[in-house]
């Protein structure tokens, strides 16, 4: 049965990038190559690529180190269809209760 759930997460996720739309409210999630922290925060999508989605935060983001990214920073995050795409590193559904944290 959990093959069954897995596959169905997989599929929503697919169908979830495939309907990514400008102005559209997400989740975003990256994480700092040189610090290995994860951030995951609200915004909307500024533009949609082929392999990459640009999304504007709305909120402030902290890292550990005392760094900012600003609302309206954008980040650049990968589509499902692109080889850099990872959970630490997407654009996902908006959670019903928003969050923005440092990881």
């Amino acid at each position: 049965m959990d093959a069954y759930i897995y596959t169905d997460h997989c599929r929503a996720l697919y169908d979830f990038d495939a309907a990514l739309v400008i102005g559209q409210r997400v989740e975003v999630r990256w994480r700092l190559l040189h610090t290995h922290e994860a951030f995951a925060a609200p915004g909307h999508i500024k533009h949609v690529h082929s392999r990459t989605v640009i999304v504007t935060l709305e909120a402030d983001v902290c890292t550990s180190a005392g760094e900012v990214y600003r609302s309206g920073h954008t980040i650049y995050a990968p589509r499902r269809t692109s080889k850099l795409w990872t959970m630490e590193d997407c654009v996902l559904p908006l959670s019903p209760q928003p969050s923005c944290h440092g990881g």
